[in-house]
């Protein structure tokens, strides 16, 4: 299996690293758009622009998955990426909010990311009595 990581920044390399010792046998292809950094204070229609670029270059790298690892992209343009790629695509907040049994959470992330609620709505989704703060 062929897994696509994608993040704005360098900080997806801890996801790489983690997805890396789960699937050992599988090979990866890591996006790091450190040229449009920071994402956190695009603008919502410059985050769509990108998601548009990135998922159709990853259209052609021959992928079996895609794992987003981009929060303000994943909280933005989620469904941009999953519209243009015909693989299976993950992200981190939902798979995040699943994890969380805790009645009070705080969430640190880019303004952008805060803007849309989206840990915040991921949360409640799951765990519905939750106390959710979110924090640029």
């Amino acid at each position: 299996m062929r897994l696509g990581l994608f993040d704005s920044g360098v900080g997806g390399f801890t996801v790489l690293k983690k997805v890396m010792a789960s699937c050992p046998n599988n090979s990866f292809v890591y996006l790091a758009d450190t040229a449009r950094l920071p994402y956190g204070v695009k603008t919502r229609n410059e985050i769509i622009e990108i998601a548009e670029e990135i998922s159709f270059w990853f259209a052609y790298q021959d992928i079996d998955a895609f794992l987003v690892a981009c929060n303000t992209t994943n909280a933005i343009a989620l469904d941009v990426i999953k519209k243009n790629l015909d693989v299976p695509v993950f992200d981190l907040i939902g798979s995040a909010a699943s994890t969380i049994n805790e009645s009070r959470v705080g969430v640190l992330a880019t303004p952008s990311t805060v803007k849309t609620k989206a840990y915040t709505n991921a949360i409640l989704k799951c765990n519905p009595n939750t106390f959710v703060i979110e924090q640029p």
